[in-house]
C-alpha cells in the first residue's frame, strides 16, 4: 500500500519532500523505540512506522539512483548496494547481544532478580540511530536549497511586460513587436 504511494509522491512533490518523509519515518520509529518501555501500543506505533518506514525507502532508493547516477551502472551499484547491506547484517547478531541487557530473562514476579538486571544499551543505540537520521535529512535539504538556488538563477521564460514596448511621455506603454 505505501510502496505505490512513495512512487505517487516521488512523481508529484519530488524526490527532496519524499526523502524527508521518509527519513522522518525512520526518526519517529526510533523515537518510539526509545519512548516505549513496556507500553505495548508505542511498540505497535512504532513497527507501523517501521514498516511505512521500510515501503518508502525502496522505492526512493531505486529511483533517486537512477536519476543521480543514471542507468550505466544501475545494475552494478544496486547490486553492490545490496551486498553491502547483507554484509553489514552480519553484525546485528553481536550488536544484538552486546545491548541486549537482561531483563528479559527475569521472572517478572520476582522482584529481586528485576531489581538486579540491566536494561541493556538499546537507548544509545535507538540514539545513534536518530543522530544518523537527523545527519541524512541533511542531503534532502541541500538538494531542496540546491535546486531553489539554480530555480532563481534560471533566465525568466517570459519577458516583463514593459520590455516588449516603449514609454511614451504619459507613462502608458505601447507594444513594439519585433
Amino acid at each position: 500500500i505505501f510502496a505505490p504511494l512513495s512512487g505517487y509522491m516521488l512523481d508529484s512533490v519530488g524526490f527532496g519532500a519524499t526523502a524527508i518523509l521518509t527519513i522522518s519515518l525512520g526518526v519517529l520509529q526510533n523515537i518510539f523505540l526509545l519512548i516505549a518501555g513496556t507500553k505495548q501500543s508505542i511498540m505497535v506505533a512504532s513497527f507501523v512506522c517501521y514498516a511505512v518506514f521500510r515501503a518508502f525507502l525502496f522505492p526512493y532508493f531505486f529511483a533517486s539512483l537512477s536519476k543521480k547516477i543514471g542507468f550505466r551502472y544501475f545494475g552494478a551499484l544496486s547490486g553492490i548496494a545490496f551486498c553491502t547491506s547483507g554484509i553489514t547484517q552480519l553484525a546485528i547478531a553481536p550488536l544484538a547481544l552486546f545491548v541486549e541487557g537482561s531483563c528479559h530473562e527475569v521472572d517478572s514476579d520476582n522482584e529481586v532478580d528485576l531489581a538486579n538486571c540491566t536494561e541493556g544499551r538499546w537507548g544509545q543505540i535507538h540514539t545513534i540511530q536518530i543522530l544518523t537520521l537527523l545527519a541524512l535529512l541533511l542531503v534532502p535539504l541541500v538538494d531542496i536549497c540546491a535546486e531553489k538556488q539554480k530555480s532563481r538563477n534560471r533566465e525568466p521564460l517570459l519577458k516583463p511586460y514593459d520590455s516588449y514596448g516603449s514609454t511614451d511621455s504619459h507613462g502608458s506603454t505601447e507594444l513594439v513587436y519585433p
